[in-house]
């Protein structure tokens, strides 16, 4: 349970790198981004009942359900896929997701880890992996996992940000306030940078800073029970 409010203060950051990102990734965004899940399971549905067989219906079902925030409905639809179709990439990097979203880290790594054999290898995947390490307590690992995502093109304050996650998480302050105050000026609107970097402060005692840091953010009373639970919050 410490482990988990640990984390929920922590932000991460996602990749936002298309380089690589399938087709099926970039369809799924633009249906997204118009509203439209719902409207494309009825209608993937609809299909599915004269042909419950077709794997390209039954992929498109467990990514748009996941997109949904639909897990069960998501692993459902990729497990009838993965009965017909053996070792796909997609599908096992999906299931990492939602073994990562319900907190089964180990089996979201033993997902990732196979996809990743099988050519998985964009800029966001190594992020989302090397999140689910962090969570999983292998912060070297995840730290490759991230360097390997700033190599193949992700952009630089996402890896920061999220480098300096890895530190928090081992009480590591100093380290974290030396990568993320510089991005201060690159990142004016990142709420989430200026959160990790606010928790690195207060646990070094400067709690006058990450005060003017999270005062546009926050009311006194919400300042006043944040730092609080900052200032008794125990790394593990």
């Amino acid at each position: 349970m410490k482990k988990q409010i640990l984390i929920m203060l922590f932000v991460f950051l996602s990749g936002c790198s298309q380089s690589g990102v399938s087709d099926n990734q970039l369809f799924l965004e633009k249906m997204e981004k118009a509203g439209n899940v719902t409207g494309m399971i009825a209608s993937y549905k609809e299909q599915l009942q004269s042909q419950p067989d077709n794997y390209h219906l039954l992929k498109m079902l467990a990514e748009l359900y996941y997109k949904a925030d639909d897990l069960e409905s998501s692993m459902f639809y990729a497990n009838h896929y993965d009965s017909i179709v053996k070792e796909d990439k997609d599908i096992l990097y999906l299931k990492g997701r939602i073994h990562d979203d319900l907190g089964d880290y180990s089996t979201s790594i033993r997902f990732f880890e196979q996809a990743e054999a099988l050519g998985e290898g964009t800029p966001e995947f190594y992020i989302r992996y090397g999140i689910v390490l962090s969570k999983f307590g292998k912060y070297s690992e995840a730290e490759k996992q991230f360097n390997i995502a700033r190599l193949r093109g992700d952009d630089d304050i996402t890896i920061k940000n999220n480098l300096a996650v890895l530190y928090l998480m081992q009480a590591k302050y100093q380290d974290a306030i030396e990568i993320l105050l510089p991005l201060l000026s690159q990142a004016r609107d990142n709420n989430k940078v200026k959160i990790n970097l606010s928790i690195a402060l207060i646990k070094q005692g400067q709690d006058k800073q990450a005060y003017d840091i999270l005062k546009p953010l926050y009311s006194d009373e919400q300042l006043r029970v944040l730092f609080r639970m900052i200032k008794e919050m125990k790394n593990v």
